[in-house]
């Protein structure tokens, strides 16, 4: 059982009832099954893929993007690819949280996977880019390991529904900022 949460070119998805939504289990490859929050959001773009694609590994625009990150930076150089590695900051519930990270994943046009290295909160981040009739359909996930225990999935709950407004809200200006960038280019 699952549904979709909003209408226009944002979509939230979501596989299970709301209230299961926000743990999505995964079976690592140890064979343990980890539950982390997750948050997504799908927009479509009215620009070419390599545009979109292009405009979404500036560090500056992923920052831009992911609620609560104030500061995104490039510490390896050459292209963004495996290994390539980002640090950062970001602010929640007063705290403000300095993370490093690295891409496991790039493929060209289609899909990066990132994922902290070197942070107080563990996070991954991966991005989908499906080509459509209008446009690009750019799906953002952002998934947390979250505080766990009995209180930590009540709080990790509360935190997760109120990190996806907030996904939502800046998933809906992406449009726009990319076709002002796109312009100016």
């Amino acid at each position: 059982m699952g549904g979709i949460l909003g209408r226009g070119p944002i979509r939230i998805w979501w596989r299970k009832p709301l209230s299961e939504a926000i743990f999505r289990s995964e079976v690592r490859a140890t064979g343990i099954v980890d539950a982390m929050p997750e948050a997504s959001a799908t927009v479509l773009v009215q620009q070419p893929v390599d545009t979109v694609w292009e405009y979404s590994l500036i560090p500056d625009h992923v920052a831009a993007l992911t609620p609560g990150v104030v500061r995104v930076e490039r510490v390896t150089d050459g292209p963004v690819s495996v290994g390539t590695v980002w640090r950062g900051q970001m602010k929640g519930l007063g705290r403000a949280v300095d993370w490093t990270g690295e891409f496991t994943r790039v493929d060209a046009h289609t899909a990066t996977e990132f994922t902290s290295t070197e942070s107080p909160l563990e996070f991954a981040i991966s991005a989908t880019f499906a080509e459509v009739r209008r446009g690009v359909e750019l799906t953002y996930r952002i998934r947390n390991a979250g505080m766990g225990g009995a209180v930590g999935k009540v709080a990790d709950a509360l935190a997760i529904r109120a990190y996806q407004r907030s996904l939502a809200a800046n998933a809906k200006k992406l449009p726009r900022l990319v076709e002002d960038w796109a312009a100016t280019r």
